[in-house]
């Protein structure tokens, strides 16, 4: 919703619906903090000054749900659209059934007034590839999800390895994160928030793909095509993995003095999972702390069963992982 195609019929039968500069033409979007265009030629900024243009959106997006039944919208650049036009739209679209609003944003306002059930977490990735570097260790984890749950209090994060945007302009997953890549794809998917796997990710695709041309996947091998489904599997099985709400707390059960390991127990009712990560290229000593975590459980990747006992001993090999259920 912030901006069309020159082609659309907008552009010739309500141009004043559309940014214009000051000798009256058609602009391309504008960024609002410095004023510049942000160089998306390819497309013209909408006027969200104008009334007649907001309802002509709501209109659109109406059309999707009431005749298609759509799930739900992803909106392009959320936060370069008012947030009242958005409550706007919501208190229009909730009216005719359920959906689900995904911002492409990182902006806290979005979803604490409930227009947005998620958006992107862009800064929890960034930690992420950070950490792959080795410039950041997993104690930094607990600071951002405790300065994030000060922002946020409703809805949940986005959480990727990858993405269309990083993927060309930042790199692949093995540019960026190395051989960390497949334990912080274990916890973005773990972790508080909805997981996404990115086009080509299951079949490790190396290459950055070109953003404004077709750029054919080479679809083969599927390399980690079993990794993710066995991810998906305990995400949809496991309600300790559920988003928001309906979702489980996550409690760290490792000292804070193990700085390279993120250990955690998230659980809801009865159902449990145990998630313990190496986030170092060095293999690590540690002890895990508490008795809640104690039990047996199903060790999802290595096909078998694991008990852990309290205040137990335990070593793990370079960005090596652990995943354990107790269904």
């Amino acid at each position: 919703p912030n901006h069309t195609g020159w082609d659309n019929p907008w552009i010739t039968k309500n141009p004043e619906w559309y940014t214009k500069d000051s000798l009256g033409n058609i602009v391309d979007p504008i960024n609002p903090e410095t004023g510049e265009s942000w160089g998306w030629t390819d497309v013209a900024d909408l006027n969200y000054d104008n009334s007649e243009m907001r309802l002509a959106m709501i209109d659109a997006m109406s059309f999707w749900v009431k005749e298609y039944g759509i799930d739900g919208f992803r909106c392009d650049v959320t936060h370069g659209v008012p947030l009242d036009f958005w409550q706007q739209a919501t208190d229009s679209l909730f009216k005719i059934r359920p959906i689900f609003m995904l911002a492409e944003t990182e902006h806290p306002e979005y979803r604490n007034d409930k227009s947005f059930v998620m958006d992107y977490g862009w800064s929890f990735h960034h930690l992420m590839n950070e950490i792959a570097k080795g410039d950041k260790k997993a104690n930094d984890i607990d600071t951002y999800l405790k300065e994030d749950s000060q922002k946020y209090t409703k809805g949940y994060h986005m959480n990727f390895t990858s993405n269309h945007d990083e993927n060309t302009w930042a790199g692949t997953v093995f540019d960026r994160m190395g051989d960390a890549h497949l334990a912080l794809a274990v916890l973005s998917y773990t972790i508080e928030g909805m997981p996404l796997v990115y086009s080509g990710q299951e079949t490790a695709n190396r290459k950055r793909l070109e953003f404004f041309e077709k750029d054919a996947i080479v679809w083969e091998g599927f390399k980690y095509a079993e990794f993710y489904t066995i991810l998906n599997d305990l995400k949809h099985k496991n309600s300790a993995l559920w988003n928001g709400e309906d979702g489980g707390d996550l409690i760290r059960i490792n000292s804070d003095n193990d700085e390279n390991i993120f250990a955690f127990m998230r659980q809801k009712e009865e159902n449990r999972v145990v998630v313990i990560l190496n986030l170092s290229k060095k293999a690590q000593e540690f002890k895990l702390q508490g008795a809640d975590y104690v039990g047996g459980y199903n060790n999802i990747f290595a096909m078998g069963t694991t008990a852990l006992a309290e205040d137990m001993m335990m070593n793990l090999g370079p960005w090596e992982y652990m995943v354990l259920s107790n269904n």
